[in-house]
């Protein structure tokens, strides 16, 4: 069917997020499933990382539009001080574009309002996109700060969240954990919510062919993404200098290599055990050389103790890498799902011991496997994951895309 979609996202390149990494793939790949994408963001000044090389991605029939916010007066938070300017610009684009259907993606949330006025206003259905929980999120329901700034934020939150449901013609979300609790919460809406997952874009890798076996001297543990008191490398630091003492003897040399933010003195657990020369802080990078950090190492960490619903963005450019991954993720949560067919792989608990088993088990399959084994098993397992392409997903998209619209015009 296909047509022109109004789609509304804060984060859209040139930011680093990777929030504005999904919105990025669903533009990109719309247009060869017959949906025009016209884009409504904000100015880059709002955004804390930059990465001009996706600017490049975006196609050059998209139209962009940007905005800027208001100005803080009851709530400094960028979806609440983006509700006026957003209903300024779709006021304009939308009687002129008049697209079939608006695409909202968040967080934040608040702006999510705007579907509604639209939706009443001209008529157009909307579907709201949750890249993370709101209101079912386990840190919103555990706040401990109950000040009356905080209680009218909840419940404004609250509000929002169900009006923009309601109305909406559609519900997306990136994993079927929080698909399966926003049905709990809003059992009458049950048949709207969906799952569209964040995935993997082949063309990101397609200048890489790098095997397990990079370097022989040399074993590099990688970590892609932000570290800060959210992940406490406490346990995996005394494993990884019980491993060094381990290997002294030997010719390997191995390190922990750190790609993206580092908060909170997340790294000097290193030094203070005393293995600080064994770590390589890369800082942060835009996606296409973080990416290229993470196909010359060989082995990925992958940790995730926050929430159980929601996966760690870079799980599916792991998989797609090949890389053996050491999994310290919550028993029972998506990321070990996500994991289960991945045969490269340790899931483990957060305790020294159990971290250097995993990891003395991965060093000494990087030894074993050999370059023919390794391009055989590569097929297999991209085959396997071939679900999470953002090509795929995409496809997901516009399906509902064509659903929704054909609903609307009975």
């Amino acid at each position: 069917m296909g047509g022109k979609v109004l789609f509304i996202t804060f984060y859209f390149p040139p930011s680093g997020s990777t929030g504005g990494l999904r919105a990025l793939k669903f533009v990109k790949y719309l247009p060869s499933f017959g949906w025009t994408p016209i884009v409504i963001t904000v100015t880059p000044e709002y955004y804390n990382h930059k990465d001009d090389f996706q600017l490049s991605e975006i196609p050059k029939n998209v139209k962009v539009i940007r905005t800027g916010l208001s100005k803080k007066i009851i709530m400094s938070d960028f979806g609440f001080r983006w509700i006026v300017p957003l209903i300024k610009i779709g006021s304009r684009i939308i009687p002129k574009e008049k697209p079939e259907l608006i695409f909202f993606t968040g967080s934040p949330f608040f702006h999510f309002i705007v579907g509604p006025y639209f939706f009443f206003k001209y008529r157009i259905p909307y579907i709201i996109d949750f890249r993370d929980p709101w209101c079912i999120n386990s840190w919103f329901k555990r706040r401990l700060n109950k000040s009356l700034k905080y209680r009218f934020n909840d419940f404004f939150s609250q509000s929002v969240e169900k009006v923009s449901i309601k109305n909406s013609a559609a519900v997306t979300s990136v994993s079927q954990v929080i698909t399966n609790n926003y049905k709990k919460v809003y059992s009458q809406d049950r048949e709207k919510f969906h799952t569209i997952t964040n995935g993997f874009d082949p063309e990101d890798f397609c200048w890489s062919s790098s095997s397990v076996l990079e370097h022989s001297q040399e074993l590099i543990i990688c970590h892609v993404g932000t570290i800060d008191h959210f992940k406490n490398l406490t346990n995996f630091a005394k494993a990884m200098k019980n491993l060094i003492r381990d290997y002294k003897k030997t010719t390997l040399r191995i390190y922990f290599m750190q790609v993206g933010d580092v908060r909170d003195d997340g790294l000097d657990v290193f030094k203070k055990l005393g293995i600080g020369d064994f770590v390589i802080n890369i800082g942060y990078k835009s996606h296409n050389e973080a990416l290229k950090f993470l196909m010359q190492s060989d082995i990925l960490l992958l940790h995730n103790e926050i929430d159980k619903a929601c996966p760690t963005s870079k799980i599916f450019e792991y998989l797609y890498s090949c890389k053996p991954i050491l999994d310290i993720s919550l028993q029972g949560g998506i990321d070990r799902e996500i994991l289960s067919k991945f045969p490269w792989k340790s899931c483990i608990k957060n305790e020294v011991d159990d971290i250097y088993i995993g990891l003395k088990r991965l060093i000494d399959l990087t030894q074993q496997l050999k370059k023919e084994d390794i391009l055989r098993k590569e097929r297999k397992i991209k085959y396997i994951y071939k679900k999470y392409s953002r090509i795929f997903l995409t496809k997901e998209l516009a399906e509902l895309l064509d659903s929704v619209s054909k609903g609307s015009k009975k």
